[in-house]
């Protein structure tokens, strides 16, 4: 049975299974809350993950640039950046830039051909939620997923108000960003938009330890623009059907730099541009829930160094297309069955052709319920041409106390990778017969909090322990002379301790001090190396054994300030583990104070913030320059108002 027969079969059993719960719904005593019209897939099978979740706060004042900015200081992510300004991937557990998977509203959005994510090509504005998923199934959201996943969605509230934001930052370096967003509708209809513009000139001054003397140098070539918009249209049919529209454009030229230690003056240039786009149906019944969601996405990438003469256009399309049936039965038990179809082309000259690749999958989970416990299991197999991806399965079981002042977690993922199309398909040393990526994880987790929730002093502990074998890693090594192949000949393992604490103290209804600590353990190593077997037990490159992110925000009625701590410890630079190519550790701190006042229905605000406060020197990667103390200053005006 091929992979487009076995889709058309599951569907149509799904839309019987649905007919037959109209019918017969009166005879089945179960009801379905409300709130779970908005609940998909990735979000209902991940509640009892260990999750990290951005606040209101913290997008507020951070993330000017992009969402980088935000994972970096208050979740357990690495963000590694090609130079301020310029592209950043990220980095969960000690995997690789392509083991982790960001998704937003739904479509997966890393990149076909590279595997990983531009993090840097993802405004604050794209999501007003933001969670990261750690041990995110593979049976859950498919490939990737060693590292964890990022969830990024938009959730309307259906009120009868106008909410219109405008917003100007001014930044070191020539930085300046106008974003506009308006939100209106009523209980039926919701519309968002918002959009920005930015241009940067990111000539910033640093002591370039390559060159003798450490002598500071102007950082030029580095000019960035861009702009985004991002809409969504959410109607609601009647009370038991939803309508949802989605877009999401954005296009970034930047120029690129010299490296640090270069005499020579940089004439690279990389031109992006993406468009995403998603449509979804949702549908409950008396005792089930349906949901129908497509989407596509296109990205482009031009990458250009005139010295060495390279002109390299990426042409990438995805259609994601995703049913999902979930039946609430008797006894707390829900029932999960649904099938994914994806189609991808790439368009890449160095291919030597287009590239069309049809995927499919079937999904099964359930979740039980009994008193204070709560089991998830989920199996998926992925359907693919010529490649057989054994079934993956999860589970996960967690309680939590009925005063809520503890709770608990464990959890198995299977996991796996399909190789990107780089690995596959450029020419010269594509190797189409690589197979996926795979491994386990298994995590542990809890959190207590032991005062009420009504008290005015708040003290949260959690803490994660996991561990994680990855085999089959994907590496290019010699072939022959000047030729390099992608080759699975690695097995990795990853283990480690993530801790928070928070403290949340409320003086009165308009005073609070928030402090929060995060404390990251993470033990990343080559277990089995078949190129070279003296780099098993060395430590993967560019993953710190200890990170530490803190943060402290007094908020009153008229103003609020903050401090915010990074620290990031020394990172090896190559799997030989050579000590005089290691990267220091480092320590940031930010501060930021802002100043509010009301009038009417408007809100005004302004605000300023001091990055690098000690004047810093610091690498994210091995060469690339990053600023200094530096500052940004923002103007704000905000007005809101309920329809009548």
């Amino acid at each position: 049975m091929n992979s487009k027969s076995f889709s058309l079969i599951t569907l149509f059993v799904l839309f019987q299974i649905e007919f037959a719960n109209t019918t017969f719904a009166d005879s089945i005593p179960v009801s379905i809350p409300e709130v779970m019209i908005q609940s998909s897939r990735e979000n209902f099978y991940s509640t009892s993950n260990f999750n990290y979740k951005i606040d209101s706060f913290q997008t507020h004042y951070y993330g000017q640039n992009s969402i980088a900015d935000i994972l970096q200081n208050f979740t357990p992510t690495q963000i590694n950046s090609y130079g301020f300004g310029g592209a950043s991937t990220l980095r969960l557990r000690g995997t690789a830039d392509d083991q982790t998977s960001v998704f937003w509203n739904g479509l997966k959005i890393n990149s076909l051909t590279l595997g990983s994510t531009d993090i840097s090509l993802i405004p604050i504005n794209a999501a007003n939620s933001i969670q990261i998923v750690t041990n995110a199934s593979s049976a859950v959201l498919g490939s990737g997923n060693f590292g964890g996943a990022i969830l990024l969605n938009n959730n309307p509230i259906f009120q009868k108000a106008i909410d219109v934001s405008i917003r100007q930052d001014f930044s070191s370096f020539k930085n300046f960003r106008t974003n506009f967003s308006l939100k209106v509708g009523n209980e039926k209809v919701q519309f968002s938009t918002s959009s920005f513009y930015q241009t940067a000139k990111n000539n910033f001054p640093f002591f370039d330890k390559y060159k003798f003397n450490s002598p500071t140098v102007l950082n030029e070539n580095n000019e960035t623009n861009q702009w985004a918009t991002i809409n969504e249209l959410n109607l609601k049919l009647n009370k038991n059907q939803q309508l949802d529209f989605g877009n999401y454009t954005l296009q970034k030229q930047h120029n690129i730099p010299a490296n640090m230690g270069s005499y020579q003056v940089s004439k690279k240039f990389q031109n992006d541009f993406t468009t995403k786009v998603f449509i979804k149906y949702q549908k409950i019944l008396k005792h089930s829930q349906f949901y129908f969601r497509s989407g596509y996405v296109y990205d482009y990438m031009l990458y250009n160094d005139s010295v060495n003469k390279i002109n390299a256009p990426y042409f990438i399309h995805q259609s994601q297309n995703s049913a999902n049936y979930r039946h609430f039965f008797k006894y707390q038990i829900v029932l999960d069955v649904g099938i994914d179809y994806n189609a991808e082309i790439a368009k890449v000259e160095e291919y030597k052709s287009n590239i069309l690749r049809h995927r499919a999958a079937a999904f099964f989970g359930v979740k039980y319920s009994i008193k204070n416990i709560v089991l998830n299991a989920t199996m998926r197999q992925e359907i693919l041409k010529a490649k057989y991806i054994r079934p993956q399965f999860g589970i996960n079981i967690s309680y939590t106390d009925r005063k809520d002042i503890f709770s608990t977690s464990i959890s198995y993922a299977d996991k796996f990778r399909l190789p990107d199309f780089n690995d596959l398909y450029w020419q010269p040393g594509g190797n189409k017969n690589l197979k996926p990526e795979s491994g386990l994880t298994v995590e542990y987790n809890f959190a207590v909090k032991p005062i009420k929730k009504t008290a005015k002093y708040q003290f949260t502990f959690s803490n994660s322990i996991y561990f994680s074998i990855i085999k089959n890693n994907i590496v290019w090594t010699p072939i022959v002379s000047g030729l390099y192949s992608p080759q699975n000949i690695k097995k990795t393992r990853h283990y480690g301790i993530e801790s928070k604490l928070e403290n949340i103290i409320s003086f009165n209804k308009t005073n609070a001090l928030k402090i929060s600590v995060n404390y990251n353990y993470n033990n990343s190593t080559i277990i089995n190396d078949e190129s070279n077997i003296e780099l098993n037990g060395n430590f993967i490159r560019y993953k710190p054994q200890h990170t530490i992110k803190s943060y402290l925000i007094f908020e009153d009625k008229y103003f609020n300030l903050g401090f915010n701590y990074l620290f990031v410890g020394q990172r090896f630079t190559d799997d030989e583990n050579i000590k005089v190519f290691q990267l220091k550790p480092y320590s940031l701190v930010d501060l930021f104070i802002a100043y509010k006042g009301n009038f009417k229905n408007i809100h005004a605000e302004f605000a300023f913030k001091l990055n690098n406060l000690f004047n810093t020197q610091y690498e994210s990667l091995r060469s690339y320059a990053q600023p200094l103390r530096n500052y940004n200053l923002s103007l704000i005006l905000n007005y809101k108002s309920k329809l009548k």
